[in-house]
């Protein structure tokens, strides 16, 4: 069975949801509507650095994310597997959709 990502308006969701969408597509999910793709990722990143603007925040929240989300009754190596994928895929999903003024 395959399983679809179809986020609606994520600029006017805090933190845009990037951290869920990117945790959904390290999870096999695929985006509903590709086409929209690019346009949706960069709402999505850009409400991201406007909810958390200094690295330490979005340090921060992307620690609490995965504690919440990679449980360690899985197993420590599959948790560290899963936490990897989850973080190469938000790293992409940045890379690509956003314009960086800083340099971090």
């Amino acid at each position: 069975k395959e399983h679809w990502i179809d986020t609606i308006q994520p600029e006017e969701i805090r933190g845009g949801g990037l951290l869920k969408y990117s945790r959904l597509l390290a999870s096999g999910y695929k985006p509903l509507y590709p086409a929209k793709l690019a346009r949706m990722e960069r709402y999505m990143c850009s409400r991201f650095f406007i909810d958390f603007p200094d690295i330490d925040k979005q340090g921060e929240v992307i620690e609490k994310y995965l504690a919440g989300h990679c449980s360690a009754s899985r197993g420590t190596v599959e948790c560290a597997r899963t936490c990897y994928t989850y973080l190469m895929v938000l790293h992409r999903v940045i890379e690509q959709s956003t314009v960086c003024l800083m340099s971090h």
